[in-house]
């Protein structure tokens, strides 16, 4: 379970580096947003600035052209009637006076619609500034706790993978001590497994000093049995598991089993004229009481082409 948790944080490491990277460039793009609209602030106040500089200048100039056409209306009412050419003269200049107030007027409207638009511009900036702002602080406090957290995790990450490689050593070792004990347990199976078998005639069992008479005194026939120490490499060796006929090259009659199994564990049956077999009918029996299988005969015949033992 331990080993299931740390690859799951192991794998969701690379996750949450990627959404702080995300988090570090929607600040970024934040901060540019901030600059640009900062900088539309400014332009849309120096342009306020100047619209009102130009409202205050049309406004000094009305009021020094109403003072012209009052200087010259007062100017027209006092002149003598025998000069007719004078008073529309100054009526052309106050009526022109006229058309550039009326002018300057409209040039005011103009102007004050203007400013009203930066006003209203101006606002939405600083509303957009404010709510960059705000968006920004958000992002600050969300991006230093996923900091935090990501600290945390890394250091819960390298504890598991720290962990992890113990278990991995751990596993090595119960891996090779398993090995081991593989080994040896194949090798105890084949021990068990393993027994070793000798058809000869008696002369021939003697001259390998595999067998000795015993009982032999007072005139008594006696009896062969298997000698101590006995030259395994005069055997052949099978697996008790697979080997479960032996033939023999011999008359049924004529084969004597020298070493001890029980006679309800195995059968000799005719296989031909000069032939026999020996059958294991129950293996673990026949083999428990001995792993040597020694048989004796009275005589060997020709032995025929190769015959493969049955399984």
């Amino acid at each position: 379970m331990r080993l299931q948790r740390a690859l799951c944080l192991l794998a969701l490491a690379p996750a949450l580096a990627g959404c702080t990277d995300k988090a570090k460039l929607l600040n970024q793009q934040l901060q540019t947003q901030l600059a640009s609209i900062t900088a539309s602030k400014d332009t849309t106040e120096k342009l306020y600035a100047n619209a009102l500089a130009e409202l205050q200048a049309v406004d000094a100039g009305i009021s020094a052209l109403e003072a012209q056409r009052g200087a010259i209306r007062v100017l027209a009412g006092g002149q003598p009637e025998d000069v007719p050419s004078l008073p529309e003269r100054l009526d052309s200049v106050a009526r022109r006076i006229d058309r550039e107030i009326s002018a300057k007027t409209a040039q005011i409207r103009q102007q004050a619609a203007q400013i009203k638009s930066l006003q209203a511009q101006l606002a939405e900036q600083s509303r957009k500034l404010q709510d960059a702002n705000l968006r920004i602080d958000s992002l600050t406090l969300a991006n230093q706790k996923l900091a935090q957290e990501n600290a945390q995790l890394r250091k819960t990450v390298e504890s598991l993978r720290g962990q992890l490689a113990d278990a991995r050593s751990r596993i090595k070792v119960l891996e090779d001590s398993l090995s081991q004990q593989n080994v040896v347990i194949l090798d105890k199976v084949n021990q068990l497994n393993t027994a070793y078998y000798i058809v000869k005639a008696k002369d021939e069992l003697q001259a390998l000093k595999l067998i000795d008479k015993k009982g032999t005194f007072l005139g008594m026939k006696g009896r062969y049995e298997i000698a101590r120490n006995v030259d395994l490499s005069k055997f052949t060796k099978i697996d008790i598991s697979e080997t479960k006929v032996i033939p023999i090259d011999a008359e049924a009659k004529k084969i004597k089993v020298l070493s001890l199994h029980p006679d309800s564990a195995y059968s000799i049956t005719a296989d031909g004229e000069k032939r026999a077999t020996l059958n294991v009918l129950d293996e673990n029996t026949f083999w428990n009481a001995s792993k040597l299988l020694v048989v004796m005969v009275d005589t060997i015949a020709t032995p025929p082409p190769e015959k493969t033992i049955l399984h």
